[in-house]
């Protein structure tokens, strides 16, 4: 997926918005780093799947050029929350469901509604996913309770440049633990759900 500027960082208070759990899904490098002239700078085997098997469902919570990226634009078989400055509207095809906002704080407001309508209507709560790029991250990580990380390993590309990257990407107050690794190429990267303490 398509990444924003590294540089670039909503103000963003949630205070009254976040009546969930928020969760982070991510590849990157322990650096943090994610991306190079827009672009995902790697192919990891098993990850594209194992993103979709995480959020189908569910919420995804995402900037324009992280949407602007995907074939078709938006995730077939979830609620697709877009961050824009472009026109606020609806857009509905035939499989896809995507809101577009203008801010973090109303990305959070529509999620926590749809949570609610689904609540009411006695239907499972959907989990509420943040999936970039680099801007929401940087704004909106700090208020995840879980991080779904593919970490790319040290050394698995070498040579390999980036330009964007997730600022402060670990905070000291995560715990660990590993998922197993099912990745065909599991010299390059490996899963781990990083939880708040």
């Amino acid at each position: 997926m398509s990444m924003d500027s590294p540089t670039e960082v909503y103000q963003l208070d949630v205070s009254k918005v976040l009546s969930f759990d928020l969760e982070a899904i991510v590849a990157a490098t322990d650096d943090g780093h994610i991306g190079f002239e827009d672009t995902i700078p790697w192919r990891l085997e098993g990850d594209l799947p194992r993103f979709k098997e995480l959020t189908l469902g569910h919420i995804v919570i995402m900037g324009r050029k992280t949407f602007m990226s995907i074939p078709g634009g938006g995730l077939s078989g979830r609620i697709n929350i877009v961050v824009t400055h472009g026109k606020h509207e609806l857009l509905w095809t035939a499989s896809k469901e995507v809101y577009a906002v203008r801010s973090p704080e109303e990305a959070l407001r529509a999620a926590a509604h749809i949570c609610r309508q689904k609540r009411d209507a006695k239907f499972v709560e959907p989990r509420v996913f943040l999936a970039g790029g680099a801007q929401l991250y940087n704004s909106m990580l700090p208020f995840c309770n879980t991080l779904h990380w593919t970490r790319v390993k040290p050394d698995a590309f070498p040579g390999q440049q980036y330009d964007t990257w997730i600022a402060n990407f670990l905070p000291t107050r995560w715990d660990f633990y590993t998922e197993s690794t099912e990745s065909a190429e599991v010299d390059t990267h490996e899963y781990i759900t990083l939880k708040r303490n």
